[in-house]
């Protein structure tokens, strides 16, 4: 929603000879300032109605909701990770939901996934740019998967497919620790 700032202004609906008061003016400004104001806080309603685009007091509205407590070092991005994930909790516990969830909590194409079946395994690979995350994508595992599956969650750490790109100058720059466990630009 866009507020008055790039709408019309109320003193230019009103006939030309009322619009050269002083107090009409005023009065029209004034009218403006509440409009503007009525249009944000519209703005910021529809906003905190999902997580995503939640603000500041929208996030802790639903924290508050859901019975999450916040750590005074947790950023406004990883509260609403937390909030996401209490969101995601819902039966029944299968595949393609926890597919669903992983996509919401770290995007498509930031892990993989491997299930054997065979040997009750299930083996994610974690991106390094969500590598934050890990500890929680495990906490969703082991509450959403069988107690008797076997779960291997690991960072896909930098391999030689990724150094690739770089020359032996700029690897150099780095230490072996850099090179494996951050990402790389």
């Amino acid at each position: 929603m866009d507020s008055l700032k790039n709408a019309e202004k109320t003193i230019v609906h009103l006939p030309k000879f009322l619009q050269e008061y002083r107090e009409i003016k005023v009065l029209c400004e004034q009218y403006d300032r509440w409009i503007d104001r009525i249009w944000k806080l519209v703005d910021e309603l529809y906003c905190n109605q999902f997580i995503p685009t939640a603000t500041e007091a929208g996030i802790s509205r639903y924290e508050k909701i859901f019975g999450i407590a916040k750590k005074d070092t947790d950023t406004l991005e990883d509260r609403r990770f937390n909030l996401m994930m209490a969101v995601t909790q819902q039966l029944p516990y299968t595949y393609a939901n926890l597919i669903i969830k992983l996509n919401t909590l770290l995007g498509q194409d930031a892990y993989s996934i491997d299930l054997i079946n065979k040997e009750y395994r299930i083996e994610i690979r974690v991106a390094l740019r969500v590598k934050d995350r890990e500890e929680s994508v495990l906490k969703l595992l082991r509450r959403e998967l069988p107690a008797n599956m076997v779960i291997n969650l690991d960072l896909d750490y930098n391999d030689h497919k990724e150094l690739e790109t770089f020359t032996y100058d700029q690897l150099a720059q780095w230490s072996h620790d850099h090179i494996r466990n951050e990402v790389l630009k």
